[in-house]
């Protein structure tokens, strides 16, 4: 087994060190090899520039009809993908042949594979995870917009580079990318540990494969460990592929995401655009992803022999990608020395027989969803927005017992967040209590577009408060400021303590779980999650779903009142809505 992370002296080495390709490619070293190919450190003598080099080998024994065909598809398969060029997607510069035998030339990229940072730095962080998956969708949905299918959405093909690039590598070239997936010999062909099971089955190959290997990528990412047994036999695996359970993550924000790419029902899964729109208020922030020094070691010090212990758990033996930009500082020495520039080799060196031209490609059609379910959808939304217009801001409050929002359509991987940034105003509002109480107002910044509702709220737990909400257009969204009256005097003589207290005693148990509370400068924050049920009736009979919602609540004492400023959003917009809402407007509150 070869890991991409290491420099593995090829069976070709003796003739091919050196050896000059296509009168313009000089091979400088081999970066690593796999059953089917060789991957070298080349320098491009005409444009002057390093390149990776990958010699498309292919298994010993395989019959000569069939040795052609891979040949053949293979180049028309990069050429197919010289045409797409995306930032996630390794660019191929060129393809060529020696002697019969291709050369696919690409750039050569300065990073490591996921599998080789799985195994070096174990399960990532959901920033990580979420920003690498964010790249892969991207690189897809230009892939399937140019009519291209990857095959072999793995950890060992993504390649990640210290300053948090993050790039696709390997569309096939040196596997078969015939509809099969075994050939007349009985190689398998791909991953099978990533592999969908229709592919697994030997089904034909669509889009929508791609999308179970990235769910399977993030799963390993996530988990630190592949959905299924990488080192075991490539059948057995296959079989547990087509016929077991799927494998479910654990518990977290990407659990959702990751059971939709990975279901058996390749039309169920989500197109890549609905991917990056689920993770997209997840990612990390810019800049590098991992530790500096998990990249110290991508090019060995010149002389030192390449370490061939290393091996990756998560990569295929099959792996011959180029990975990393080993002995680069050695490349671009070498490439200021007198070798004289080569001719330009022009068209390419070879023409393909008139019964191997490239088929028409036809694009994917986009999937939409089926009619039934944006019929219920439509109808749930009609719904629930006459129940709200009838007075369900003002019946659905926390400490009366009642849920925090009226319902919602549930929240999933299909949703476009509304969580962007917005222009703010401020605005002022009274929260007296009585009609002879002195007037009593506060500012706070709020989007120009969000609606405002005044209610008195009354309770058994807790002194009646007067609530103002701030509402998202879509209901989605909800900034809450609530003040309870001498709440710190005689006779209720309250605590903070008591508030958080009643705020679990109004939820069912298991649906009100706290998530953070802390001490700040001037105030107390509270971060909890609730779960509620939606109903598909005005009249709540018929309950359809379970809505999970985040709050972010500070609570001021100013005199003997207690105020409570918060941000309440879906759980799956958790991380915008506290920086982009919560942490912007929060601050702002001042009472008069």
């Amino acid at each position: 087994m070869i890991s991409q992370n290491t420099c593995v002296p090829s069976q070709h080495d003796p003739e091919n060190v050196e050896r000059l390709i296509a009168g313009r490619y000089r091979l400088r070293s081999p970066l690593g090899h796999g059953s089917m190919g060789t991957v070298w450190a080349a320098f491009d003598e005409f444009l002057r520039r390093p390149v990776a080099v990958k010699e498309v080998r292919l298994p010993p024994g395989l019959p000569a009809g069939e040795a052609e065909q891979l040949r053949e598809r293979a180049l028309r398969e990069a050429r197919a993908i010289a045409s797409l060029s995306h930032p996630n997607v390794i660019t191929l510069h060129d393809v060529v042949r020696e002697d019969g035998a291709p050369f696919v030339v690409m750039e050569l990229f300065p990073g490591r594979s996921l599998a080789g940072l799985l195994r070096r730095y174990g399960a990532l962080s959901i920033g990580q995870a979420a920003t690498i998956g964010d790249a892969l969708a991207a690189a897809l949905e230009a892939a399937h917009a140019a009519g291209i299918t990857h095959r072999d959405v793995k950890p060992g093909n993504v390649l990640v580079a210290e300053d948090g690039r993050v790039k696709l590598t390997d569309f096939g070239i040196a596997r078969n990318v015939s509809e099969v997936t075994m050939t007349s010999t009985g190689i398998m062909l791909g991953s099978p540990a990533f592999m969908a099971p229709e592919v697994a089955s030997g089904k034909r190959v669509s889009p929508a494969a791609d999308m179970w290997g990235l769910g399977a990528t993030l799963y390993a990412a996530t988990e630190g460990e592949p959905p299924y047994d990488a080192e075991g036999d490539p059948l057995a695996t296959a079989q547990a592929v087509v016929h077991e359970e799927v494998p479910q993550p654990g518990p977290g924000p990407l659990a959702e995401i990751i059971s939709a790419l990975m279901t058996k029902d390749p039309d169920a899964r989500p197109l890549p655009a609905d991917v990056r729109r689920f993770l997209h208020d997840l990612r990390a922030e810019p800049g590098p992803l991992f530790p500096a020094e998990l990249f110290a070691d991508l090019a060995p010090t010149p002389g030192e022999k390449p370490d061939d212990s290393r091996t990756d758990e998560l990569e295929s033996a099959e792996e011959g990608n180029p990975a990393e930009e080993t002995g680069a500082s050695e490349q671009t020495d070498r490439a200021e020395g007198p070798a004289p520039l080569a001719a330009d080799p022009g068209p390419l060196p070879f023409a393909l027989s008139e019964s191997s031209e490239s088929p028409t490609v036809e694009r994917p059609s986009l999937r939409r969803r089926s009619p039934a379910v944006t019929v219920v959808l439509v109808v749930v939304s009609v719904l629930l927005f006459a129940g709200a217009a009838v007075g369900g801001f003002a019946a659905a409050r926390v400490l009366a017992g009642e849920p925090v929002l009226p319902p919602k359509p549930p929240a999933s991987f299909t949703r476009t967040p509304t969580t962007a940034q917005e222009k703010v105003i401020t605005r002022t509002a009274e929260a007296s209590m009585l009609a002879d109480e002195p007037r009593t107002t506060f500012t706070i910044d709020v989007p120009a577009d969000w609606s405002k509702f005044v209610t008195q709220q009354a309770s058994k737990r807790l002194p009646s408060s007067t609530l103002i909400e701030f509402v998202s257009p879509d209901g989605a969204q909800v900034l809450t400021v609530e003040r309870f009256a001498d709440f710190f005097a005689p006779p209720f003589n309250g605590t903070t303590k008591h508030y958080a207290a009643a705020l679990t005693e109004a939820w069912p148990k298991g649906d009100w779980v706290l998530v953070e509370h802390d001490q700040r400068k001037d105030a107390e924050l509270l971060v909890y999650r609730t779960v509620d049920s939606a109903t598909s009736s005005p009249s709540g009979d018929r309950p359809s779903s379970k809505i999970s919602r985040t709050t972010f609540a500070e609570l001021h004492q100013v005199d003997s009142s207690l105020w409570v400023v918060s941000v309440t959003v879906p759980t799956e917009q958790e991380r915008a809505g506290r920086a982009r809402l919560f942490e912007r407007l929060v601050p702002t509150f001042t009472v008069q």
